[in-house]
């Protein structure tokens, strides 16, 4: 919602997007992703941790995948 000027229709939008997610991940599986996709970016030797490994790449690709497609369903703009 900050991210949108705090407007009330996001909260039913936001609420839209983690429903969305719910149904592609259980909920060990969404951490584990969300993790990955938020730490791609680090940087340093404890990034590449979330950088290097090909399976790790591959699942926070997805991830990120997962969540436009579910901001794109929930019209919630990036």
């Amino acid at each position: 919602m900050q991210r949108n000027a705090g407007k009330q229709e996001f909260v039913y939008k936001c609420a839209c997007v983690i429903d969305q997610i719910a149904q592609k991940y259980s909920y060990d599986d969404f951490v584990e992703a969300a993790t990955a996709a938020r730490y791609q970016s680090l940087g340093g030797e404890r990034g590449g941790l979330f950088r290097d490994p090909p399976q790790t790449r591959e699942l926070a690709k997805r991830f990120t995948q997962v969540q436009g497609e579910a901001m794109k369903r929930c019209d919630v703009p990036r």
